[in-house]
């Protein structure tokens, strides 16, 4: 059995011709699974890179800006033991320094003592610029650190009234 290859080649040479006319079918048809590979590995190697960026180290101090940190000693131990450095802060000495802001401070108020000690809540104000996404985590770290101690107080607050604290969350 015979193969007639001059037909083969006239069909072979009528294909070549047709690919080399449309090209830029090839093109998608080759090109565009690479493209769309390239561009998946480059966004999981960004979105890698991005979660290590954003990680806390919790072993590593935080320093925190505090004026009036002489009025919450308890605020104060509270910070520290969750490895957050109080760096004495005060508006007065920062401006004749002409010295940079600091990215996030808090103020706790000449009266937080009288407040603490008749059962009232203290006023504290934690300064920060909401536009900077990247100190979110620091901010999450102090806010924490706060909460919790406000929760110890409230526990023990309920304890000293013979009121069992479990009783805050049902």
């Amino acid at each position: 059995m015979l193969i007639n290859t001059s037909a083969i080649k006239v069909v072979a040479a009528k294909e070549l011709r047709d690919i080399r006319r449309d090209i830029k079918s090839l093109q998608v048809v080759f090109l565009l699974p690479l493209f769309m590979v390239g561009s998946f590995v480059a966004t999981c190697l960004f979105m890698l890179s991005m979660s290590q960026n954003s990680q806390i180290d919790l072993d590593q101090p935080l320093e925190l800006a505090v004026s009036g940190a002489e009025y919450f000693p308890e605020l104060t131990q509270a910070l520290a033991e969750n490895s957050i450095k109080v760096q004495p802060y005060s508006p007065e000495k920062n401006s004749a320094d002409k010295g940079v802001a600091p990215p996030y401070r808090l103020e706790i108020p000449a009266t937080a003592p009288n407040q603490f000690a008749e059962g009232h809540s203290v006023n504290i104000n934690l300064i920060y610029d909401a536009s900077k996404n990247r100190d979110q985590g620091e901010l999450n770290r102090i806010r924490q650190a706060i909460w919790g101690l406000n929760q110890r107080i409230g526990q023990l607050r309920l304890l000293t009234r013979n009121v069992a604290p479990e009783l805050i969350n049902p």
